[in-house]
């Protein structure tokens, strides 16, 4: 078979959505010749492992930042997709097309229009907040009174080129064109139960769900801990508000108290002014408590230097508000950590009891008491901490393989 394969995102180095492109790409191109349609900016950032790590059968055709590029990346390669696509359908024999872009599930899909059997997903997205009083809650009691982080440029939001590209990703010219392409789709792949709701009932029978990331086990793998060791607490991702790091430190802050911990942040909020002021408030936070010698702020780092990190840890902790599905969680249960998280989104489904702890928030103190109880018991109970690694792991093998992935594709590429 030889399939279009769309993936606007596609470079493993840099992670999540990136990765979950490759992962499909390469495991297609192990029974299929694929072509390759992606935006040539993406590919290239970074570097990309397609240059260290060559997968045969696969001809790429990156797409090139056109007129349209002011609008955004996204904007620009969604106009010009089709038009590419187009010419390597008349080129080309194509027997299927398959277009890749998880987080997106409101994404225009123009290449659905071709003439070609159509594959969409596997999508995720659309996960609720936690509950309103939560929320409600959280405006309240988060920040000190008088703290407030600064707010997005309202100019650059007014600007024409980015209320069209708001317009044509995320609004109701994107939900048409999005039910569109579901119409026209033969198959639809969701990664997660949660997206169901988002697609018309008419349409369900055409559903399979397959995860829409999976996780290198060669890359991401255990390595011994030592079992009486002061226990490490890992929290990897962007220092943004969503992610949730503050209440980790306030509970982090109740801990030592009782228990012997050290907590290594992996990630950095810069280059947005908010997220810049946020990571501000956090390292204030710790110098409030009096935590300099316990949390070691390691900025943002490389894919290998992550890996060393998930290694030398002995909990993963992302207590994040809102995640599409959580990439840095397969990674964790990879490596072998058992997992503290919030009932939200991606790790709602992702999270099992015999592995992690899934807290339901119901009030910031509430979450930060139960971040800190959780905590506490972990690190109280080696033998226990140790078996839901184990167990984070078998279950990233076996259901986060790209290999099995790779075998739950092809199952829908000869359905059509």
């Amino acid at each position: 078979m030889r399939l279009l394969l769309d993936s606007l995102n596609c470079n493993p180095n840099l992670g999540s959505n990136s990765e979950s492109g490759f992962g499909f790409v390469r495991e297609a191109a192990k029974r299929h010749h694929v072509i390759l349609l992606t935006h040539r900016d993406i590919f290239q950032q970074a570097g990309n492992r397609f240059d260290t790590e060559p997968l045969n059968d696969v001809s790429v055709c990156a797409v090139e930042p056109g007129l349209w590029r002011r609008l955004g990346c996204q904007s620009d390669y969604l106009l010009q997709s089709y038009t590419q696509g187009r010419h390597i359908i008349r080129r080309t024999k194509i027997d299927a097309i398959h277009s890749i872009e998880p987080n997106q599930y409101l994404l225009p899909r123009p290449l659905a229009f071709l003439k070609r059997p159509f594959v969409l997903g596997p999508l995720h997205g659309g996960a609720a907040y936690p509950n309103t009083s939560f929320l409600e809650d959280l405006s309240r009691n988060r920040y000190p009174t008088g703290f407030h982080l600064p707010k997005r440029d309202a100019i650059l939001r007014l600007r024409l080129a980015g209320a069209f590209n708001q317009a044509l990703v995320y609004g109701s010219l994107s939900r048409r064109l999005t039910e569109w392409a579901v119409r026209r789709a033969a198959r639809i792949v969701l990664g997660t139960q949660n997206v169901l709701q988002h697609i018309p009932e008419k349409y369900h029978a055409k559903v399979s769900f397959i995860s829409s990331m999976g996780v290198d086990l060669e890359r991401f793998s255990p390595k011994k801990r030592t079992e009486n060791r002061c226990p490490v607490v890992l929290f990897a991702a962007r220092i943004t508000p969503v992610k949730g790091l503050d209440f980790l430190i306030r509970a982090f802050a109740k801990v030592v108290k009782e228990r012997d911990m050290l907590l290594k942040i992996v990630g950095s909020g810069a280059g947005h002014p908010e997220d810049e002021a946020y990571e501000s408030y956090c390292r204030g936070l710790v110098e409030e408590y009096g935590l300099s010698e316990l949390i070691d702020f390691a900025g943002a780092e490389t894919r290998e230097q992550l890996i060393r990190h998930y290694r030398a840890a002995d909990i993963f902790c992302l207590p994040s508000l809102w995640e599409t599905f959580g990439a840095v969680y397969l990674e964790a249960m990879a490596c072998g950590l058992p997992i503290i998280a919030v009932n939200a989104g991606g790790p709602r489904e992702i999270i099992e009891p015999h592995f992690g702890i899934r807290i339901i928030p119901e009030s910031v103190h509430q979450l930060i008491d139960e971040l800190a109880d959780s905590l506490v018991a972990m690190a109280a109970d080696p033998t226990m901490r140790c078996e839901m690694g184990r167990q984070a792991r078998l279950h990233a093998e076996k259901c986060y393989d790209w290999q099995v992935l790779g075998e739950q594709m092809e199952k829908v590429y000869q359905s059509l």
